[in-house]
């Protein structure tokens, strides 16, 4: 029985170096199905640890603070097994800072969209191509505690998910509340359910209702991270605030269609990315 157990392992192991983007035919066809990507940790085509995965558009004032917060997380004093994937929307100007201080940090992977398609394929595309399995999902204008990764790395929980400290740039006021778009998932509830909607905005409440049920989620009363509101937020922004036709339009579809999935299969969606290429 060991023998057989240790043939699989070597099998799966070899046919996960033979697909280019982390997913090897095995695993995606023969195996799909919840029970096998919910116990995946025992074959697990992932490494232990962490993929951060930040996108950024129009973030040149911001990105510097948020990868230095970033670098002085407690739990890389001691771990190695991290990388920092950052997914360029389009946005020259972000790249071209980008490319300035990039090397000052270790593990950081700049990966520039050819077309700008929104927040959430940029968030699809770069958490597709991670290797560990660990995700976290955090945005370019906000800034890390120094404990958040340690606080986030809790075994036995499917997604974590936490407070943030905001800090209003326009009216200069503080105050905290439950974060929506930043949380850590485990990279099978991602791979299975099919990432998030091309929304504009409200796709990361939407994801997070539409696989709840399912995982284990664990809610930390604590405040995690800084948040920045500034007139380019996507809170902000005309097109997106909390008052626009397309918010109001996806919170309508939140509540009318949330409690219709009550399946695994239901709670699938077809992942969309986009086209990139990686900077060197």
């Amino acid at each position: 029985m060991l023998k057989l157990y240790i043939i699989f392992i070597l099998i799966i192991n070899f046919l996960k170096y033979i697909d280019n983007n982390h997913h090897f035919i095995f695993y995606n066809k023969c195996l799909d199905n919840h029970y096998f990507y919910e116990h995946c940790p025992l074959f697990s085509i992932y490494e232990y640890g962490v993929s951060i995965c930040i996108t950024a558009f129009k973030s040149q004032k911001f990105i510097k603070n948020t990868l230095d917060s970033i670098a002085n997380q407690t739990w890389f004093k001691n771990n190695n097994n991290y990388e920092i994937i950052l997914g360029i929307d389009g946005c020259i100007e972000t790249l071209n800072y980008i490319k300035k201080i990039k090397n000052n940090y270790k593990n950081l992977i700049v990966v520039m969209m050819k077309n700008n398609k929104g927040t959430y394929i940029t968030t699809n595309t770069i958490m597709t191509i991670s290797k560990y399995d660990h995700l976290i999902r955090f945005d370019s204008d906000d800034i890390m505690f120094p404990y958040f990764v340690q606080k986030v790395m809790i075994k036995n929980y499917d997604l974590v998910q936490f407070k943030m400290k905001n800090f209003n740039i326009i009216t200069n006021e503080t105050f905290l509340q439950h974060a929506y778009g930043q949380f850590m998932m485990k990279h099978w509830v991602f791979d299975y359910f099919g990432g998030f909607l091309p929304w504009k905005c409200s796709a990361d409440e939407e994801f997070k209702n539409r696989v709840k049920k399912f995982i284990n989620v664990l809610t930390l009363n604590e405040s995690l991270f800084l948040r920045n509101i500034h007139p380019n937020s996507l809170t902000q922004l005309n097109e997106t605030n909390f008052s626009s036709k397309e918010r109001i339009k996806n919170i309508l579809y939140l509540k009318k269609n949330t409690s219709k999935i009550k399946t695994w299969e239901q709670a699938r969606i077809k992942k969309i990315i986009n086209d990139y290429y990686v900077i060197n």
